[in-house]
């Protein structure tokens, strides 16, 4: 029988100092995010070559429909994974593994009913929201795809919580070969469709591996997953999951209805090509603070639980510092060399410099207020981020990518973005002075 202590610690790190779990878990989650965004970047750039220029920007629209609806179908069951998987697994692994058991419940549930209700509105979307009825067949197949990232999106949350990085980047490293073979033979054979049916088997690959290594790696920390007493822990479902997955219902429709408004402009298809592939710079950039975020979201929630105050700021300032001094040196350095970048996507990409030079600022508050959120999480007010960050955020995003786009185009659609995360950047600022960064005084995790 192994002790709590013991429990406490991920059974592949190397020490159990906070500086040496960081590094630990930054370096494997580096592989598996550089396997999985690499081969986004990868795909994007030979599809276009593929493809050409406007069945790209259709494959783009039909990538933004799929990564809304894959949003929703998780439920933010990943998302609640990490942060009570995190905060339990040192204390209380019966508890833990309840909560795994009514999560992966969840998942499976949503991620049905979401991809159901694709499938059988693909013919609307595509000739009322769109304009543009050769996407129907596309969509339906995406469809498929959203049901694999549902269930995905839980999986790498409850491995995440468990600070079990190591797996998580030797799938990345798996799934994202598969990911790139897949999408790129499916275009060859069958074009825009044939890429999308890539990408829904490339899904359901991944998620088998997931799967597998959740079950490996619970039991080795001593949890076991459980379906029984469920209602226990139905307090987690209306605190934590319901607010969570509301913040992705508002995000990912905001930024799926911004993509569409340039869609519905002349040759939208090609702005919003150039679009994506300006955007695609802009999550590269993003990536390793976002990794880092990830990381120290188990860390965070892992000190919460254990109510040691001093660590869990020293986490959140470490964050920080790190997230904002990466995205500046990243940011720079594509806008420097953005012009060459961009010609990889081919020589008619060329044109969208203006358009990564703003999304390039956009990392900016971005980045800043994705790690002030933490604070927030953290203490379960995800109803307080609803209200005051998310609907903020993504309502300017969306009026701003309305009013913008006829004139602008894809630039417009490109200062949008920027006008929402300024905005999101104020209201994570005033949340976090207001409930600070310590544990003193709070509820303990049984308490709550």
């Amino acid at each position: 029988m192994r002790s709590r202590a013991e429990l406490s610690m991920p059974s592949a790190a190397p020490s159990s100092s906070l500086r040496a779990r960081l590094t630990y878990g930054v370096a494997w989650n580096f592989v598996g995010v550089v396997c999985n965004q690499g081969s986004t970047f990868l795909v994007n750039v030979l599809l276009a070559h593929v493809l050409g220029l406007k069945v790209f920007g259709e494959y783009a629209m039909v990538q933004s429909t799929t990564a809304a609806a894959g949003l929703l179908a998780q439920m933010a069951t990943g998302y609640t994974a990490t942060k009570y998987v995190a905060e339990l697994r040192s204390t209380d692994p019966v508890r833990t593994g309840r909560v795994l058991g009514l999560l992966g419940l969840a998942a499976v549930g949503t991620a049905t009913l979401t991809a159901l209700i694709l499938l059988v509105s693909s013919p609307w979307l595509a000739a009322h929201l769109l304009r543009h009825e050769l996407l129907t067949q596309a969509l339906v197949v995406a469809s498929v795809a959203v049901f694999f990232i549902g269930l995905s999106g839980f999986l790498m949350g409850a491995l995440a919580g468990l600070e079990e990085y190591r797996t998580l980047g030797l799938t990345g490293v798996a799934s994202g070969a598969i990911y790139v073979i897949l999408c790129v033979a499916g275009a060859r054979v069958a074009g825009l469709t044939g890429a999308v049916a890539g990408v829904a088997l490339s899904g359901a690959l991944q998620c088998a591996l997931l799967w597998q290594a959740v079950r490996r790696q619970s039991r080795r920390h001593g949890i076991a997953i459980r379906l029984q007493n469920l209602e226990k822990e139905a307090g987690i479902i209306l605190r934590f999951a319901v607010p969570a997955a509301l913040s992705g219902f508002i995000a990912m429709p905001a930024v799926w209805v911004s993509n569409a408004f340039l869609a519905r402009q002349d040759d939208g298809f090609a702005l919003l090509a150039l679009f994506s592939a300006s955007n695609s710079f802009r999550i590269i950039v993003l990536f390793l603070p976002n990794i880092v975020n990830n990381v120290s979201m188990s860390l965070l929630n892992n000190q919460w639980g254990l109510r040691d105050d001093r660590r869990y700021r020293r986490v959140f300032w470490v964050n920080l510092a790190l997230m904002l001094a990466i995205v500046c040196l990243g940011a720079a350095a594509v806008a420097i060399l953005g012009r060459w970048l961009l010609l990889w996507f081919g020589p008619e990409f060329g044109r969208g410099y203006t358009i990564l030079l703003i999304l390039m600022a956009v990392t900016l508050p971005e980045s800043a207020a994705t790690a002030l959120y933490q604070v927030v999480q953290s203490r379960e007010r995800l109803w307080w981020s609803v209200t005051a960050v998310t609907i903020p955020c993504y309502g300017t995003l969306a009026l701003l990518a309305w009013f913008l786009t006829p004139t602008y185009g894809a630039v417009g659609l490109a200062w949008a973005h920027l006008g929402g995360w300024i905005v999101a950047l104020v209201a994570c600022s005033v949340l976090a002075v207001k409930l600070g960064v310590q544990v003193s005084g709070a509820p303990s995790p049984a308490e709550a």
